[in-house]
């Protein structure tokens, strides 16, 4: 994790300028481990983010009291990552 977000999102941006259809999995994964750390999220928040826990009903209620680390993620990353412009008022 040496890296930082800016970094990685500069390099999967240029990957998928050169093509849409590279695999940048491997780098979004470096992401996403470094918002849990960021986050200081448990295993089992990090399963619920990634929507792969089992645990049925219990599962979804601790979703729903847990702070959902993809939104928590900054805007601006967000915005780079996602190519999204920003709904400005005015």
């Amino acid at each position: 994790m040496n890296q930082s977000f800016i970094t990685l999102v500069d390099q999967i941006l240029t990957a998928k300028q050169k093509d849409p259809d590279t695999d940048t999995s491997a780098l979004e994964r470096q992401i996403d481990q470094m918002v849990y750390k960021l986050y200081d999220l448990t295993p089992e928040e990090i399963a619920i983010v990634e929507g792969r826990s089992n645990n049925g009903n219990k599962t979804r209620q601790a979703a729903d009291k847990q702070p959902k680390a993809i939104e928590a993620l900054p805007g601006a990353i967000l915005r780079e990552v996602f190519d999204v412009e920003e709904d400005r008022e005015g």
